[in-house]
Parts: C-alpha cells; structure tokens; sequence
C-alpha cells in the first residue's frame, strides 16, 4: 500500500482496500502512512480515495510531520486543499515545532502560503529556534513568500535565536 500511495498508483490503491488493507498502517523506519507517501508526491486523487477508506489526515510520522507537512513541503497546491477540506490541521506542529506554514515558506511555495493563510495559519508561528515562517522566506530568498505573509500581519520584529544572540554582541 504504501508504495503504491506513493506512486500514485489509485487503481492498486482501491484493490489493496479492498482486500482490507489498512490505509493507516505505517511503513518503514520514518512510520509514514501511505497518506503521507500520496501527500509528499501530491497524488490528489489518491490522497481522496486513501481519506474516503478511512486515512487519518492527522497522522503524524515519527518526526511528528503529518501528511499536510509534506504536500505544503513538496508544493502540491490541489494535494493541500484535498487535505484541509478533509480537516488536516493547519497549525500541526512537527518534532522542530515547524507548521506547514514554515516548510512553504522555507521552500518559496507562495500559493500555497497563501491557502494556509486563508485556512487560519498562525502567520506568526515560531519553532524551537523561535523562527517564523517570515524568518524562513527571509533567510531562503523567498522574497514573494515574505510579501504574502507581511500582507497578512506576519510581525517582522520578530527576533530568533540567531538573531537574539547577534543582538547582545551588538549591544
């Protein structure tokens, strides 16, 4: 199932299901879902059939990166509205504290920062180095990106731990 989910093969997709394979058991060392796998090479219609069989959209790999990480990662516009009309969590948080938000941020995906937004993204998010996805368009050359998160309130005094610690040799 999980190759399969990953290749986009729907046909072998629906037939696993059928024969009672679990759309949520999860595969090698990482413990990805086959939702995971689908969303990461943003095969939509897969990504439909593996939810509709009973795919959880919130599950979370063993990083904590959920299947909405790795659409919004990978830049797969249709695979990241499949997923939040399904109800993936748009502020999920994985094991660094990144919300899809920062992974397309980070990546220069513009369109699909501005989906997040629309569907509640905290524009402010920080991780465990206290960046936030401005933080990550900023430092990644992803000039279209910061603008999109300014126009939507991104807070562009925000300081991160690399910056805190420039700060006190600064002062």
């Amino acid at each position: 199932m999980w190759k399969a989910a990953g290749e986009g093969d729907t046909d072998r997709v629906k037939q696993l299901l059928a024969e009672g394979v679990n759309p949520n058991a999860a595969g090698g060392s990482l413990q990805r879902t086959p939702l995971h796998q689908a969303a990461k090479n943003g095969h939509h219609e897969t990504v439909s059939v593996l939810l509709t069989a009973g795919a959880d959209v919130k599950a979370r790999d063993k990083w904590q990166e959920s299947p909405l990480h790795w659409a919004a990662w990978s830049g797969h516009h249709e695979t990241v509205s499949v997923l939040l009309t399904a109800g993936a969590d748009v502020n999920a948080r994985d094991n660094g504290q990144d919300s899809p938000l920062h992974w397309a941020a980070n990546n220069g995906h513009h369109e699909i920062v501005s989906v997040l937004l629309a569907s509640g993204a905290d524009v402010n998010a920080r991780n465990k180095w206290e960046d936030t996805p401005l933080h990550n368009a900023a430092t990644r050359g992803r000039p279209k990106c910061a603008e999109i998160l300014l126009q939507h309130g991104a807070d562009a005094g925000l300081r991160n731990e690399v910056s805190q610690f420039f700060g006190f040799f600064g002062k």
